[in-house]
């Protein structure tokens, strides 16, 4: 029930006329911050072992990336960029209700140089992931001085990302795919700055996003947005 009225808010806000809204666009990038890491290897666990077992917990699992004494893991590489379009309509003084639609592809590489459980060759593990979210709720100025103010932001959505990992080493070479879908609640804080030239914005912010499904993650992430109309 809460999914469909999800669509349905967003649906009224990205599509009926109002004089006041506005149509942004942002690009964002940040560290990659995916809640799916865990459970992509522990996929990856049941296809090396060919469909079960518990013998494979210890070679590949989604607790491989837990340093262990004399198992060191390094993470070498982690980016996610975001690509977003959002309406807002003005509800109340210095308050938006904002509906969005967004894209972000991450990526993440892990180094273990004294390998994986009984596997003593160095092994990398990758990460590729694609997603999707849709999100309405309320954006707030909390504070504002000349060009620059805090938002604070909160509500619910939708969403559904795809992961694809690789466990690499000499002689292990073991693919997985997952997909996720689950609905979401979140809170951000963001730091904006309004450079010369309309309505171009940057900023620097942080969000807290809770899963239906109990997962949980806080990211950063600075960026731009800019306006498309009004």
């Amino acid at each position: 029930m809460k999914f469909l009225h999800i669509k349905g808010l967003l649906f009224l806000l990205l599509t009926a006329g109002c004089a006041d809204e506005a149509l942004r666009a942002r690009v964002d990038f940040g560290p990659d911050t995916s809640i799916l890491h865990g459970s992509a290897l522990d996929a990856a666990r049941i296809g090396f072992l060919g469909g079960g077992g518990s013998g494979g917990s210890s070679i590949i699992s989604g607790k491989a990336l837990e340093p262990k004494p004399g198992k060191p893991v390094h993470l070498v590489e982690s980016g996610r960029r975001t690509l977003a379009l959002s309406m807002h309509r003005p509800v109340a003084p210095r308050t938006d209700l904002v509906a969005s639609v967004g894209y972000s592809a991450g990526r993440s590489v892990y180094k273990l140089p004294a390998g994986l459980g009984v596997f003593v060759d160095p092994v990398t593990i990758g990460f590729d992931s694609r997603g999707t979210d849709l999100r309405a709720g309320l954006e707030h100025r909390l504070w504002q001085r000349g060009r620059t103010r805090v938002v604070v932001s909160g509500g619910g959505g939708i969403a559904r990302t795809r992961i694809k990992a690789r466990v690499q080493s000499a002689v292990l070479n073991v693919p997985a795919d997952l997909v996720h879908s689950a609905q979401l609640g979140y809170a951000g804080l963001r730091l904006e700055h309004d450079l010369p030239g309309e309505g171009i914005t940057a900023y620097l912010g942080g969000t807290g996003t809770a899963y239906s499904d109990g997962k949980r993650k806080a990211e950063t992430a600075m960026g731009i947005s800019f306006a498309l109309g009004r």
